[in-house]
């Protein structure tokens, strides 16, 4: 049987994997069709720094992108590891102040 510790890492571990497929959908989708004065300018073009004829770098675009689409569930693995190590979190107490 999985302790709640071994479930929390695993989900966690997903999704880390989750983040890094992202990142490599979103490159071959958004920055490879973005001009190099644009690279440049966010900081995001590095001399040398391919993978797969795919630039390994990121930008602020990519990864405002990338908390837009994993900030829920980021949020409740947060909470859920936060009341497994403390005993509360933040959805434990937005029940005990509407008890109050």
């Amino acid at each position: 049987m999985i302790g709640n510790n071994e479930l929390i890492d695993n989900k966690f571990h997903g999704l880390k994997e989750e983040l890094l497929d992202y990142d490599w959908k979103y490159r071959l989708k958004i920055c490879t069709k973005c001009p190099l004065e644009t690279q440049e300018r966010l900081r995001c073009f590095r001399v040398n720094n391919y993978k797969n004829n795919i630039q390994e770098t990121h930008c602020s675009k990519m990864d405002k992108a990338r908390v837009q689409k994993f900030r829920g569930r980021m949020n409740n693995l947060l909470n859920m590891a936060s009341f497994n190590f403390y005993g509360k979190g933040k959805y434990t107490q937005q029940k005990q102040d509407s008890v109050m």
